[in-house]
């Protein structure tokens, strides 16, 4: 069993898939998130990863973790998807609901194929002035 490569792997508002053709539909991609104040509720988070060259079952999961006290503040998991063919890609979609950001600084989003980390990709919170 060989671990999934990762083809893509972003931050979102939301992801609508098409019924008829199956493609996807990014919309509000960002690196990073503003808050008047913290903490700082994020209504919806969406995650898309784009996952290919690997065969077999794998269990897929992402995690927020805050990198200055690395504590980790959400989770999402996909108990079982399978990789018929290594030339294949899976895209994976995952929604995080609620997420509460206590302070500002650098976060790190980690995705994970049977409990190894396949990718990280980071993202800042900072607080933005009232105008």
């Amino acid at each position: 069993m060989s671990t999934p490569k990762v083809n893509a792997l972003l931050i979102c508002d939301q992801v609508i898939v098409d019924k008829y053709s199956g493609k996807k539909s990014l919309i509000g991609i960002f690196e990073n998130i503003n808050a008047k104040k913290f903490p700082v509720q994020h209504p919806s988070l969406a995650i898309y990863a784009s996952l290919t060259d690997a065969l077999g079952t794998f269990s897929i999961k992402v995690t927020i973790n805050e990198l200055t006290l690395n504590s980790e503040i959400g989770e999402a998991t996909i108990p079982e998807i399978k990789f018929p063919d290594r030339l294949g890609t899976n895209e994976i979609i995952m929604n995080l609901q609620g997420l509460r950001f206590n302070q500002e600084g650098k976060y790190a989003l980690n995705l994970f194929a049977n409990d190894e980390i396949i990718a990280t990709k980071t993202f800042l919170l900072q607080t933005v002035q009232n105008d």
